[in-house]
């Protein structure tokens, strides 16, 4: 016969730690499985356990993780853990909003037993971003604790010049880059395009200037210039051949560029600007160029303005398009921006001074003249070789004299569309505001689902404090996939270093900056605002950044021109935060900065 004995005070006392002990545990565990791999695109096991981990009661010391900025854009990672033998592969992780709702993504992935990594980072979301590394046997993966890194990261910009800088030559005027980032060119006003080339981890190698064969004396070479998406096609504009323009063609080859053929349109005339625009399909083969001084037939409609369109075949460019807005009105820039999708079926067309006073998609009235210097921009489709009229977009409220359409960008889809209005008059609230803030200009972006109708995406993008004269989106660029747009305003009078959240209090006349946007469910999150890695000791600091900016098809490069740049060195520097003193010789030599 068995008897139950009756708990006693210590026993019930010893039942009640055990429960609270057991109910802190788990809560301790729910805590820290976050930190465990969660969170990755292609996560390891969440939670694993090492298979190799030691016992209860001699738990591994946590992953000590430290980082050091490396060379252009390249941040090393170190780690070191008591059980680093018992595992194989690190996984490096970036969680581009920290703690926000975006996944991490692998960055790289080592032998976890080199105890370091440097990967390529993209400096516009580092300050945000978060990095860590996951230490893997098998599937089952131990996680650091995350990383945040601090400061303006100048140190880590890259900055380039031309081999041979010249007095006023304003390198940087124009920028483009290749698909994955490794192809930068960048132009100036002499008539020369400067090649860059990743030849390895955080370096790049200058590949020379190419110019145009036998520049005539007063030739003026513009800000068009474009690259094939592999970085193989090279095409830039000078508005002054002839007095009518061309567009030269290069092909690479190896280590050389060669020149290929130089186009001008079939109803050029005299000061009609062909080249001011250019737009390439990623492929090289459909070029479309843009003359927005165009005076139409017989010289009839004065600056209306044209767009050509070439096709290449076996290195044979034929004009295969002319497009003319069809309005009776003048001076209304057809042609004054340009952009193509990937593989060249959708064509935006920025006029930017359409005098239609509609306001929206497919705004009507399309050609009366109430509403002068608002903007247009026309939206072409390629089917089976035709090209039509798909869509006619008017500014989506009232922007002022906003020059509408006086930059464009497609993604490579064709789904998405931001246009600028560097001239939109808009104050914080959004109204109409003059004089005080003229000019101050606007981004806006549009989006277009499958079968359906264009819509705007989205407020107006605008600098943080908009000011008069700022001119926002006198430059911008999208990435390929539609997420990341960079937007110049080379008036902008704020001068800081490198990359920043705000806007620095330093006040300074054109030292330009440039805006990086980030595509959100309902709309666009707020600016990361970059600006040069270095400065002038005297306090001059008018470099006009953001007079151009290209970021890569894959989202992870961006270049920004400031022409105005009047520092010292050449090429490649290999001290981009340098602080330097003003040299006539150096005035207004330009530079582009890389993030």
């Amino acid at each position: 016969m068995s008897t139950r004995t009756k708990p006693t005070h210590s026993d019930l006392f010893r039942l009640l730690c055990l429960a609270l002990c057991t109910l802190g545990a788990l809560l301790l565990t729910l805590t820290l499985l976050p930190g465990c791999g969660g969170g990755l695109a292609t996560p390891p096991t969440t939670g694993a356990v090492n298979r190799n981990a030691p016992p209860p009661g001699a738990e591994p010391s946590p992953i000590e993780l430290t980082a050091s900025l490396a060379t252009v854009k390249r941040l090393t990672l170190n780690w070191s853990w008591s059980e680093l033998a018992s595992v194989q592969r690190a996984l490096i992780l970036e969680d581009p909003d920290g703690d926000g709702p975006l996944p991490a993504t692998p960055l790289a992935e080592v032998p976890a037993a080199a105890g370091n990594a440097t990967v390529e980072i993209f400096l516009p979301i580092a300050l945000q971003a978060s990095y860590r590394v996951a230490l893997c046997d098998g599937e089952a993966c131990t996680s650091s604790g995350t990383l945040r890194l601090q400061g303006s990261l100048e140190e880590t910009m890259g900055r380039f010049k031309a081999d041979a800088p010249l007095q006023n030559a304003e390198f940087g005027i124009s920028v483009a880059l290749s698909q994955d980032g490794s192809v930068m060119a960048a132009g100036d006003i002499t008539g020369a395009v400067h090649l860059f080339e990743r030849s390895g981890p955080g370096s790049w190698t200058s590949r020379g200037p190419v110019e145009a064969p036998s520049p005539a004396p007063g030739q003026l070479f513009d800000r068009a210039l474009v690259l094939s998406a592999d970085g193989s096609v090279l095409v830039f504009g000078s508005i002054g051949l002839n007095a009518a323009g061309a567009a030269y063609v290069y092909r690479r080859q190896g280590d050389r560029w060669l020149f290929e053929r130089h186009l001008q349109g079939s109803e050029l005339g005299p000061n009609d600007q062909f080249g001011h625009s250019l737009a390439l399909s990623g492929d090289g083969r459909t070029l479309a160029v843009g003359a927005p001084t165009d005076d139409g037939p017989a010289d009839s409609r004065l600056d209306d303005g044209a767009v050509y369109v070439f096709t290449e075949s076996n290195g044979l460019w034929t004009e295969t398009l002319l497009l003319r807005d069809g309005s009776g009105a003048q001076e209304e820039w057809f042609g004054a921006s340009l952009t193509l999708n990937a593989d060249g079926t959708v064509l935006a067309v920025g006029s930017a001074y359409n005098n239609a006073s509609g306001l929206g998609v497919h705004a009507l009235p399309i050609d009366d003249v109430n509403a002068p210097g608002s903007g247009a921009v026309y939206l072409y489709t390629r089917t089976l070789g035709t090209w039509s009229l798909d869509a006619f977009i008017k500014p989506p409220m009232d922007l002022g004299t906003g020059a509408f359409g006086s930059a464009v960008a497609l993604d490579a889809r064709g789904k998405t569309l931001a246009v600028a209005a560097r001239e939109a008059d808009l104050d914080a609230n959004g109204l109409v505001s003059r004089p005080a803030h003229s000019n101050s200009g606007s981004v806006h972006v549009f989006v277009r689902s499958e079968g359906g109708p264009w819509a705007p995406h989205g407020a107006p993008l605008r600098s943080p404090v908009p000011r008069r004269s700022d001119e926002f989106g006198r430059a911008l660029a999208l990435s390929a996939d539609g997420q990341t747009v960079v937007i110049g305003t080379q008036y902008n009078d704020y001068s800081g270093l490198g990359v920043s959240t705000a806007e620095s209090p330093i006040v300074t006349t054109d030292a330009g900056s440039a805006y990086v946007f980030r595509r959100q469910a309902s709309g666009w999150e707020s600016a990361t605002i970059l600006q040069p890695s270095d400065h002038s000791t005297t306090g001059d600091r008018d470099v006009r950044l953001g007079s151009a900016v290209a970021i890569s098809g894959d989202g992870r490069t961006v270049a920004v021109g400031a022409r105005s740049h009047g520092g010292p060195g050449s090429g490649v520097s290999s001290d981009p935060a340098i602080a330097y003193g003003d040299d006539p010789a150096f005035a207004l030599s330009g530079a582009v900065f890389l993030y």
